[in-house]
């Protein structure tokens, strides 16, 4: 279970939902972390979070928007293979330049190489920080922290 305080900063945390209609704005953008969980992942089953350089947190759904998958808005999967041409993400080749590391339960995530030795510093302290959290409720925080 998540700490309050982490809680209370990933409320502060600005998430900018996105569909669909929003594919055209997102091609381009300088992606530094990427996190998909597969449909029956534990947490946002179907969800799909992505950083940019700026510091800009994304999400969206590839599965139909409901209270079920908790998301207003989706998009296909091959939108977001626009967006992010590695995909389908297979752990045995993960793309050139980028981090794999999974973090249970059907979630996927990768961070931009060049970052990777300042993310696992960053998570590695706020795991001390907030003993008995797992790197799934930390990463963005960490990256965010790292950027």
């Amino acid at each position: 279970m998540l700490c309050t305080k982490i809680l209370n900063h990933m409320n502060k945390l600005t998430i900018i939902e996105v569909g669909e209609e929003d594919v055209p704005n997102l091609l381009g953008l300088d992606y530094v972390a990427f996190q998909i969980a597969a449909p029956g992942a534990m947490g946002h089953h179907g969800g799909v979070f992505f950083v940019t350089s700026n510091k800009q947190v994304y999400k969206t759904c590839y599965l139909e928007p409901s209270p079920y998958t908790g998301f207003a808005k989706s998009m296909s999967i091959e939108d977001l293979g626009r967006i992010f041409p590695f995909l389908p993400i297979d752990p045995e080749k993960w793309p050139e330049g980028w981090h794999y590391e999974y973090l249970g339960m059907g979630n996927d995530l990768l961070i931009r190489e060049y970052l990777w030795d300042s993310f696992t510093k960053e998570a590695e302290s706020l795991r001390q920080q907030y003993p008995g959290n797992i790197l799934y409720n930390l990463w963005v925080q960490a990256i965010i922290g790292v950027l």
